[in-house]
């Protein structure tokens, strides 16, 4: 069966294919799993050094929206696309390691930035490690499952991704109240490279693909192929406008504590990593699981949890940014981050299951370029913008107005993930 050959909403089979042997599965997801989270806290880091990194650099807020916007999130969404063009075509176990000796070394190196055009190169040259690691990883774990194994196996990878925004929150906060935001940066990016070479030796290299090698198209043809899936088209949309409602509010939130609640670094750090860790976490490895039991009665169901998860999320935040009260804004916080555990799994696990098999690491790329390039980059650089305009008139209110706005579009992100509900046809996946 060829790309163009697949009915454009079905769920593919894979012909037999039951992925490794069970015990190496295990081992393959758990070495992804400390792998993501360990680009989460490189990744997260600087949004924690927020406040150090403005004072000692003399940065304005749309200069860290931009850091955490243009300079990460376009970069990664740009490299994300031809990187898993390759990773697809050739070895994924050794892109993935040179992926992620790159992220860890540009980590390091930004402990040298002596101003915010320094700081910004670091940060692209992070994102072009990091780009690969998300959407290799995926396309790995779809390697190493069967099909009605796949949501769960989602679901815990993306409880590591959670599991690193609370140890970078709590562990940066903690380390940025001890060191220099210099000494911290370097700390963080060295385990990482420890673990590259556990890649080469644990990570399978294998080709997965049902019957004889597809023909070659060019990557526009290959990614086209998947956007012409109207289940895929509309789900990328539901995550591009959920990460635009969230991304920009995330990446302020520390500073939020510190402006509107009076928290210290250490005391926002920790409660930001508690609140994203245990609610995250939670969250992810619950909604794996319960989309994967859902996909069995109707391949639709998951796509509907998506919506009322991002719908639920949006009013959540709103309502934290406005809470009158630290305990009213901290519980608001954590229903927001178990709301927001839902639309990635399920996403790319439905990317995972309507794309070819030797097109995996692409859909999962397609994901990443709707959350980075169209959310994160336009909601970061957006939510410091606004907050630098409301600021003269509105004072430390004027972030949370900015706020607000941005966390609204998480309701049309619960109405994107409903149309594409309606879309979804195809197989149930086997027991």
């Amino acid at each position: 069966m060829t790309a163009s050959e697949i009915a454009p909403d079905e769920i593919v089979p894979d012909g037999g294919q039951q992925g490794l042997p069970g015990k190496r599965r295990w081992v393959v997801l758990a070495l992804l799993m400390v792998l993501m989270m360990f680009n989460l806290i490189d990744r997260q880091i600087v949004f924690i050094l927020a406040e150090p990194l403005k004072e000692d650099l003399g940065l304005s807020d749309t200069q860290l929206g931009i850091l955490g916007g243009i300079a990460f999130s376009l970069v990664y969404a740009l490299a994300a696309i031809p990187i898993a063009r390759a990773a697809d075509r050739y070895s994924k176990r050794i892109i993935l390691t040179i992926c992620v000796v790159v992220w860890s070394l540009m980590t390091a190196l930004g402990a040298t930035a002596q101003g915010f055009v320094h700081l910004a190169l670091t940060r692209c040259g992070v994102a072009l490690g990091e780009a690969g690691g998300s959407p290799i990883s995926q396309a790995l774990v779809a390697e190493s499952f069967p099909p009605a194994q796949r949501m769960r196996a989602m679901g815990l990878l993306h409880a590591s991704v959670a599991i690193g925004i609370m140890m970078g929150s709590a562990a940066g906060g903690w380390l940025a109240g001890m060191f220099s935001w210099r000494i911290v940066l370097v700390i963080v990016a060295v385990p990482t490279l420890f673990i590259a070479p556990l890649c080469l030796i644990l990570l399978p290299d294998r080709r997965d693909r049902e019957g004889p090698a597809p023909r070659r198209q060019s990557g526009v043809a290959d990614a086209l192929t998947l956007l012409r899936l109207p289940s895929l088209g509309w789900a990328l949309a539901g995550t591009a406008l959920y990460s635009f409602a969230t991304a920009g509010p995330m990446i302020f939130t520390v500073p939020f504590l510190m402006r509107a609640h009076g928290f210290t670094i250490g005391e926002a750090g920790l409660a930001f990593g508690a609140i994203t860790g245990a609610a995250g976490v939670a969250a992810t490895v619950s909604f794996g699981f319960l989309a994967e039991r859902l996909q069995k009665r109707d391949p639709a169901w998951p796509l509907r949890l998506a919506a009322l998860a991002c719908a639920t999320g949006a009013l959540c935040y709103i309502t934290a940014w406005w809470a009158g009260s630290t305990a009213l804004l901290l519980v608001a916080l954590s229903a927001a981050w178990i709301a927001t555990g839902a639309y990635l799994p399920i996403t790319n696990g439905t990317a995972q299951q309507v794309a070819p098999a030797h097109l995996r690491a692409l859909a999962a790329a397609l994901v990443l370029v709707a959350m980075s390039m169209i959310g994160t980059t336009t909601s970061s650089v957006m939510a410091g913008f606004l907050s630098d305009v409301l600021r003269p008139v509105w004072g430390d209110d004027g972030l949370r107005i900015a706020m607000t706005i941005l966390s609204a579009s998480g309701l049309l992100a619960g109405a994107a993930y409903l149309f594409a509900s309606r879309q979804v046809v195809g197989l149930r996946a086997s027991p």
